[in-house]
């Protein structure tokens, strides 16, 4: 039974990224590029929340061999005694993520972009952990092309461990996250619930009552303009009638 679920933290983090996004489904910043919202939620809800942000270099000695390390995690051009700004390190881990992990993902996983953006943003934030190369070539991302997001949000919890041995700050990222951190999965699942809601059917029309029909009353014949025909008959024959009686009392007298 998967261990994730949908929080509301997970939402309002979603929702806030997305509300940014313009008509190109891109988020423009002020600087005036043009990022992914993938990119954006990985980069705010998942990168640096786990991995911290160190504004002067340091050596990273979990690393075999130790590397010197800046920002968030970014080893990439790094060396001793450098220093590094706030927005410097925004500006190095969002170029870091679109150029070394969203473009390898979105070449080896057709249709990347049209994928939920927390999808996006836990895969991006798993290859910046296990490298680009393994997460193309892991289950999730075999998943995710077979068009099961769901299941690929559960098979991305398996890169907890770290020599052999399940880490718990890895399971808690990898999952439903900590008191202050959203978990990876918890992204993940709650952003496939809500593209869910967005695409809910229409509720069943309810087919319209229709109101009794009135009675008919028969029209008037357009000839005589008057009464119905039936009436004539009736008064015609009462007049013939009494004709008849006042012949008959007539006859009666004179005989007499």
């Amino acid at each position: 039974m998967s261990k994730l679920r949908p929080s509301k933290r997970a939402s309002a983090a979603i929702a806030a990224v997305l509300a940014t996004a313009t008509a190109g489904g891109y988020i423009l910043l002020p600087t005036g590029e043009k990022v992914p919202p993938s990119v954006v939620l990985a980069m705010e809800s998942l990168v640096e929340p786990w991995e911290s942000v160190e504004l002067r270099a340091y050596l990273d000695q979990i690393a075999k061999p130790p590397v010197w390390t800046i920002c968030a995690g970014d080893t990439q051009n790094v060396r001793p005694g450098m220093v590094e700004t706030r927005a410097g390190c925004d500006r190095r881990l969002r170029v870091r993520l679109i150029s070394d992990y969203y473009t390898p993902l979105t070449r080896c996983i057709a249709g990347f972009d049209k994928a939920p953006a927390s999808w996006g943003a836990m895969m991006i934030s798993l290859a910046w952990n296990i490298g680009a190369s393994g997460a193309c070539k892991s289950t999730a991302a075999r998943l995710a092309r077979e068009g099961k997001y769901r299941e690929s949000c559960d098979a991305a919890t398996a890169f907890n461990r770290a020599g052999g041995k399940v880490i718990r700050g890895l399971q808690l990222r990898r999952e439903m996250g900590d008191a202050t951190r959203i978990g990876e999965g918890e992204l993940c699942v709650t952003g496939l619930e809500m593209r869910a809601a967005t695409k809910a059917p229409p509720p069943a029309p309810v087919a319209p009552v229709e109101a009794p029909a009135a009675p008919i009353t028969p029209p008037h014949d357009p000839a005589t303009g008057g009464p119905p025909v039936a009436l004539f008959i009736g008064l015609g024959l009462g007049l013939a009638l009494a004709l008849a009686a006042g012949a008959g009392f007539l006859i009666w007298r004179r005989r007499k």
